[in-house]
């Protein structure tokens, strides 16, 4: 029935079309043969001049009055857009003209196609309008309805197509596009003006910056060995670069672990100056990164609150006052972050950190500390938790903190987003420190192109919350002994086994202790000691094993990154390990 029903509809406006397009191809026609009658009916009339009419020679008065009434009427025509045919527009004598009522009639009727009878019509100007004498000029008038130069009259817009003109636009040459000027605008007085520096001081912050601006987490070798080249020449310098890479890692806080790398490159190079004082050590850049950083962080603020001085300097203005708050609060953040990377690089010790972390947590003076310096002890807890937390005294301290936060948790005085940051800090830390995240960090180009291939999948990665770097684990200790390419270590496997026996018998950790130091282990020799304590481990007790390294742990003696590299290593053989001794725990 529907389709009975639309079918019926559409025959009947099939009906209605094909009706009100014969009634207007019979306007058409009529008005066609009016317009063809009046138009021969005036051209006889001007073509020849009535009886006993005669004609004033060409140079007299009542010559000249006649033409320019004709001129003026001819003018006043040529200013009324006809719609001609233009299938021949050649053949002037047989073209067809129009007004533009016909097309206005068309335009205010529903018709689905165009009819045969407007279908091949144009809109323009009659280049050769009625009323004017053979020979005289026709007044051509396209430009001056506001069409553009060189356009033809059917081409642009419909309103141009139709009437000559475009809306809102004045019939004047002023107001053409403007062509754009030639010279520029006089540079101001403050403008900056490339020189030449004035000190050296000036020079070496120039030299800086410009390789710091390009530094990637790809190009961190390059961009190092090119500091590497500049020559300082006394502490005051080293200083100023150190002073610099400060205030980019705070600006940048994306790139603080690149600016950590870069720094524990550069402390291997960069030469160590005389001390000033006879009794002072010399300036390394691992001493003088310690001052400048302890001098940046005491001049950040401690509160997110706003200070009298600030209210002062920007008054009423709220929103210009909440940017600077929050940019001083991300500030304080990246400083404390990156403290932590440098931790972690083995650039600052430990007794660093734990009085930064009492300080952040226990703030002289103040029974609660501020909701920032909650937020920078969590965020420094979740940069340097697993190291800190390999260490004996860092162990200690950890508890305390833990304890501590528990304690600011029950007191009510925080918001529930700082409460739920402290809680995450304390789950990582009873998780092992081990999360799964997708933590945005700088990336290298390669693992650029490796997310971009999985963009569309949601992929998260288990990482150990302030762990040193691989490359930084792997380093020996400064003065350690480093054994030549061609010599192996030695090694007493037979001494290992027994010592790690005695303490399974005994639970005398601080004998083990004594007697791991007397062996006098370089770092590769401790690795092969760990070897053989993990192959006892197969083939004995397994958690007496264990409780030995935690004691070797515990006495700062290995690290727990020794011993996850040296199981790496072995997950290989497991399965052989599996053949030999099945029975194995």
């Amino acid at each position: 029935e529907e389709a009975a029903a639309e079918a019926a509809a559409e025959a009947e406006r099939v009906a209605e079309e094909e009706a009100r397009q014969a009634q207007l191809q019979k306007t058409l026609d009529e008005e066609k043969a009016a317009k063809d009658e009046e138009s021969e009916t005036a051209g006889s009339r001007d073509s020849s001049p009535g009886p006993g009419v005669v004609a004033p020679p060409a140079d007299s008065p009542e010559s000249t009055s006649v033409c320019s009434a004709e001129v003026k009427d001819a003018d006043e025509q040529a200013t009324n857009i006809d719609v001609r045919a233009s299938g021949n527009a050649a053949e002037d004598e047989d073209a067809v003209y129009y007004s533009v009522q016909e097309l206005l009639r068309y335009k205010g009727l529903d018709y689905g196609e165009t009819p045969d009878a407007v279908s091949n019509l144009t809109i323009g100007v009659d280049d050769k309008p009625r009323g004017l004498r053979p020979g005289q000029p026709a007044i051509n008038r396209r430009h001056t309805g506001g069409l553009r130069p060189g356009a033809s009259p059917s081409g642009g817009s419909m309103r141009e197509s139709m009437f000559g003109t475009r809306m809102g636009r004045a019939k004047t040459e002023g107001n053409l596009r403007r062509q754009p000027t030639a010279t520029l605008p006089e540079s101001s007085a403050n403008a900056y003006k490339i020189s030449a520096p004035k000190s050296r001081e000036e020079k070496l912050e120039r030299q800086v910056r410009s390789l710091l601006n390009k530094i990637a987490p790809e190009n961190l070798d390059t961009i190092a060995s090119r500091m590497e080249e500049i020559e300082l020449e006394n502490a005051t310098e080293m200083t100023q670069v150190i002073k610099i890479i400060l205030g980019k890692a705070l600006d940048e806080p994306h790139y603080s672990a690149t600016y950590g790398d870069m720094v524990a490159v550069l402390a291997d190079k960069y030469p160590a100056f005389p001390a000033e004082t006879e009794d002072d050590k010399p300036q390394t850049l691992q001493r003088l990164l310690l001052n400048a950083t302890q001098e940046q962080y005491e001049a950040l603020p401690r509160t997110a609150k706003p200070t009298p001085e600030q209210k002062e300097k920007f008054g009423d203005d709220t929103a210009a006052l909440d940017e600077e708050i929050t940019r001083q609060r991300k500030r304080v953040r990246a400083m404390v972050h990156f403290i932590g990377n440098l931790y972690i690089r083995k650039l600052l010790v430990t007794k660093v950190v734990q009085a930064l972390l009492k300080e952040l947590a226990v703030p002289g003076g103040k029974k609660y500390p501020e909701e920032l310096e909650v937020d920078c002890a969590c965020d420094l807890m979740s940069t340097i938790g697993f190291t800190l937390d390999s260490e004996p005294k860092g162990k200690v301290m950890l508890d305390s903190i833990v304890g501590r936060m528990k304690e600011l948790q029950k007191s009510g005085k925080y918001s529930t987003r700082c409460l739920c940051v402290m809680m995450d800090t304390l789950d990582l830390r009873a998780n092992g420190w081990r999360m799964k995240a997708k933590r945005e960090v700088a990336k290298t180009l390669k693992e650029v192109g490796e997310s971009a291939k999985h963009k569309n999948a949601l992929t998260f990665e288990t990482v150990i919350a302030g762990a040193r770097p691989k490359h930084v684990a792997a380093k020996p200790a400064k003065g350690a002994p480093v054994p030549s390419p061609t010599s192996k270590p030695k090694v007493d496997a037979g001494k290992v086994i027994r010592y790690v026996q005695y303490f399974a018998e005994d639970h005398d950790g601080d004998a083990l202790a004594q007697e791991w130091r007397d062996m006098n282990l370089s770092p590769e020799g401790i690795c092969m000691a760990v070897q053989f304590i993990l192959e006892k481990a197969v083939v004995g007790s397994l958690s007496r094993v264990a409780e030995a390294l935690k004691c070797l742990v515990d006495a700062e003696l290995i690290t727990r990154e020794i011993i996850f590299a040296e199981i790496a290593t072995r997950e290989g053989k497991l399965e052989d390990i599996i053949l030999d001794c099945p029975k194995a725990p």
